[in-house]
């Protein structure tokens, strides 16, 4: 009888200590633990909040000391140093060479950083590129018009519509160009010179410092004499014409053609320029404007 008591309370016993075994680890593992970081990844946290809030001269301090072999820490610094640099890169206090320079390390940097490296931050990647980018044309645009190289200074202005003053300078450029192809000749075609200014659809507001620049070098080339061949044919052109024979002299084809019809006949008016029009009454030339 005893024997069977001892050997009951035996295996109740081994019972327990195999729920324990079982069990027991569980229970231990449904505890939460405080979790420790690391010196290294706690800064690599901090960094992180630093720049979600733009703070990156603090971030990149920061992500200094852990290094650059830490994660992805070096992809950081880059990311850092290129909003740092664009912020030089508007900023008017600093000099334009300063400026300049700041564009040229941004670029330098925004490179070394592939799509994909830091994709929480791609977005402002894209857009730091895009300014970055546009900088750049832009920097290449106002050296060429301060060279005279008006051509290139077209180009490069019409690449950027829309960024900073680039609408007014890409049409500077165009009138500086055309002032500047008009120069190099000893006579001139007032109306043509006239109509390929007004083409450019610019405002007197628009030629701001460049105004008397400009208003100096219109008067010397309207000054010029009319070329002797158009001279010659303005000269032959005469009341009575039909529009046939206007066609076949130098005048040619009018720019465009204003047309009126009423119950009295059909007139027409000529277009050939700026204050240079022919005018015509059932096809036959009846004025000239010039």
């Amino acid at each position: 009888m005893n024997n069977n008591i001892s050997t009951n309370k035996k295996l109740l016993m081994y019972f327990f200590i195999s729920i324990l075994l079982t069990f027991g680890p569980v229970a231990c593992s449904t505890q939460s633990e405080p979790i420790t970081l690391t010196p290294e990844e706690e800064k690599y946290q901090k960094s992180l909040v630093l720049i979600r809030n733009h703070d990156y001269e603090s971030a990149r301090n920061i992500l200094h000391e852990i290094g650059g072999y830490y994660k992805d820490s070096r992809k950081l610094i880059l990311f850092t140093n290129a909003n740092i640099f664009v912020q030089k890169m508007y900023n008017s206090e600093l000099s334009e060479t300063d400026r300049i320079n700041s564009n040229e390390l941004a670029l330098s940097v925004l490179s070394e950083i592939k799509d994909g490296d830091l994709k929480e931050f791609q977005k402002d990647i894209d857009e730091l590129r895009k300014k970055v980018n546009y900088e750049s044309v832009y920097i290449k645009a106002k050296g060429y018009f301060e060279k005279k190289q008006y051509d290139a200074a077209v180009d490069y202005f019409n690449k950027i519509p829309g960024y900073k003053d680039s609408n007014r300078m890409y049409k500077l450029s165009q009138v500086f160009k055309l002032i500047k192809d008009e120069k190099i000749y000893s006579h001139v075609d007032r109306n043509n010179f006239k109509s390929e200014l007004a083409k450019i659809n610019i405002t007197s507001d628009e030629y701001g410092e460049y105004a008397a620049e400009i208003s100096t070098s219109i008067d010397e080339i309207l000054k010029k004499e009319e070329w002797p061949q158009l001279q010659k044919a303005k000269s032959g052109v005469r009341i009575g014409m039909t529009k046939a024979e206007v066609l076949e002299s130098s005048w040619g084809k009018p720019q465009h053609v204003n047309k009126t019809t009423t119950s009295y006949g059909t007139s027409e008016q000529w277009v050939y320029g700026i204050n240079s029009y022919l005018y015509f009454e059932d096809g036959i030339l009846t004025a000239i404007q010039n």
